[in-house]
């Protein structure tokens, strides 16, 4: 668990009116680094609703992701220098809905490279 370096994550998903249980979505984050250089990943999600009780919801998700190390001092690094390779996570969590538009969620994600982190996230869907 790195819980000492600033991570952000946006996600801009869809999720479909005739199955209410599927969200796909597209994911970015930033992460400082463990190492020398900070790093952006930019990848494609799906998430699955698979119970629904009064205004909570249980779900699994998996992103597929590529990673991209930042050029730092050494800005004649070319893209394949960057390039630190594919990321992949999974994890459950649950979401409870504040209002129409707004809901809270905690997520329990493992991946590779080897990790595992806890998220706390809060949505606002339009």
């Amino acid at each position: 668990m790195n819980e000492t370096t600033p991570f952000v994550e946006a996600q801009l998903g869809r999720r479909f009116r005739r199955a209410t249980f599927l969200e796909t979505f597209l994911d970015y984050s930033y992460d400082r680094a463990i190492s020398e250089f900070s790093f952006q990943t930019f990848g494609v999600g799906v998430r699955t609703y698979f119970w629904h009780f009064n205004r909570f919801e249980v779900f699994h998700q998996a992103v597929a992701m590529v990673a991209i190390a930042s050029a730092g001092e050494h800005s004649n690094r070319d893209l394949g220098q960057r390039l630190l390779g594919g990321v992949l996570t999974q994890g459950a969590g649950i979401q409870g809905a504040i209002n129409r538009c707004w809901n809270i969620a905690f997520t329990l994600s493992t991946g590779t490279p080897i990790w595992l982190r806890p998220e706390l996230t809060v949505r606002f869907t339009f």
